[in-house]
């Protein structure tokens, strides 16, 4: 086995507030594509932040740590999360549905979260083009030419 080029992935943090999880999560069960449908399942990421949202609320509940049931988190409250390039796209498909959702007679959460979440997408892909113009070499082999490793 022989490396034969570096890849480089941009993750980002990224702000959620309660209102956003929680209709996520929501337009994430009612998605027609089994991905988008597991991100909110038990394993999903989302099932994940919506956990790390329900710590931080607990965290901040007066008188030490107890368990506040769902239904009295503050939803206005935040939580910071890291997020791969993968799953900011499943999360840009799943709030494809927002709109539908409206439309049907659902409640829309403040702002349009799908326009916030491309800005995130473009902000990586900008990243990534400022990475690429930084680590690109003019005498780069091309994909089908061996690269010899460095000693």
């Amino acid at each position: 086995m022989k490396r034969t080029t570096f890849v480089y992935e941009i993750s980002v943090y990224v702000e959620l507030t309660g209102h956003e999880i929680m209709r996520l999560c929501e337009l994430s069960g009612r998605h027609y594509d089994g991905v988008c449908q597991f991100a909110s399942k038990q394993g999903g990421f989302l099932y994940g932040i919506k956990n790390q949202f329900g710590f931080t609320q607990n965290e901040r509940a007066i008188g030490g740590y107890k368990v506040i049931p769902d239904a009295e988190w503050r939803l206005d409250d935040s939580v910071e999360v890291h997020m791969s390039w993968r799953q900011l796209d499943t999360l840009a498909k799943i709030a494809e549905g927002e709109n539908r959702y409206a439309l049907a007679g659902g409640v829309p959460i403040p702002g349009d979260l799908g326009k916030k979440i491309r800005e995130v997408t473009d902000s990586i892909a900008a990243q990534r083009k400022r990475l690429e113009e930084l680590v690109w070499e003019p005498s780069a082999p091309g994909i089908n030419e061996s690269v010899t490793p460095a000693t």
